[in-house]
């Protein structure tokens, strides 16, 4: 999962901040 967060985070910062923050 480590790595989909990452992936996520690398297109779309703004949008991966909020997808771990939901996640957690």
């Amino acid at each position: 999962m480590s790595c989909t967060t990452i992936l996520v985070g690398k297109k779309a910062s703004y949008d991966g901040s909020t997808m771990i923050a939901r996640n957690m």
